[in-house]
């Protein structure tokens, strides 16, 4: 059995445009091009907005057929893959250890992160909300299933408001996760995940607060535009890692006592 890992562009969102782009256009040719029904100064207003509406969608339908390609796990680029495994490089977990992945999705950092700490294990929350109805619970497990992983948990869980004791977790991830989150202070959701690690856990120890972490994430996470470097060490063992290769406007944070990883993603795929 393969995992089913799906895309971070709905395919709902996909075919709505497709069907926008093929509507706008058969109505510019019926109306703008043909003017059926219609005629004079209503011709040219209606061959305008129709117009607009067919290049503006058709550009978006472009944009959002070649994204799905490019983080598709069966693409060309397998962005999605690339980021995913990038990011379960930087998790280690301690004997018996256990870390949290937040906005699991389909559970593919979960599972990644997991087959990599066979030490300890992985629990993956999300609400798998309406807008990305093809992931859920239960494709998360079968795709644990399919992978063999069998040190991964999955349940229901919120970012805005995590349902877990203060460090109860040896490593906490995220992917592609807060900036989906409308309506809500970025910071405060930080603050929300940054007390979930135990900063105590590994050896040695590092001299990082919470407050400090948040300090660094306002310095770097400031869009547009995104200083773009390959790495940078910062005081506290705080390493932030940027990438030009991947998607525009999307953070990524890998938090992992004693060390912190996040990861900026920033420029055009």
């Amino acid at each position: 059995m393969k995992p089913d890992y799906k895309n971070w562009i709905p395919k709902g969102m996909l075919f709505s445009l497709i069907a926008g782009t093929v509507l706008s256009l058969a109505l510019l040719l019926v109306f703008g091009v043909f003017g059926i029904g219609v005629s004079g100064k209503l011709r040219v207003v209606l061959g305008v907005v129709f117009g607009i509406a067919f290049v503006v969608c058709a550009k978006y339908t472009q944009w959002c057929v070649y994204a799905y390609r490019s983080f598709s796990y069966d693409g060309e680029r397998k962005l999605s893959k690339q980021i995913i495994d990038g990011t379960a490089e930087h998790i280690t977990l301690p004997e018996g250890g256990v870390g949290l992945d937040i906005g699991c999705g389909s559970g593919a950092l979960t599972i990644a992160c997991a087959k990599r700490n066979p030490q300890g294990k992985m629990v993956g929350i999300d609400r798998w909300g309406k807008e990305y109805a093809s992931f859920s619970l239960p494709l998360c497990e079968k795709n644990a299933a399919a992978e063999g992983v069998k040190n991964a948990s999955f349940r229901r869980g919120n970012a805005v408001k995590l349902d877990f004791p203060d460090e109860s977790f040896d490593a906490v991830t995220s992917n592609y996760v807060y900036h989906n989150i409308a309506g809500k202070d970025k910071q405060q959701l930080l603050l929300e995940t940054l007390r979930l690690p135990c900063f105590a856990t590994g050896t040695p120890a590092a001299a990082i607060t919470k407050e400090l972490v948040v300090e660094i994430l306002k310095v770097f996470a400031q869009s547009p535009p995104v200083p773009t470097i390959s790495s940078t060490s910062l005081p506290g063992s705080i390493c932030v890692h940027f990438s030009r290769k991947t998607f525009a406007h999307a953070v990524i944070s890998s938090i992992v006592s004693p060390f912190i990883r996040i990861a900026v993603i920033n420029a055009a795929i």
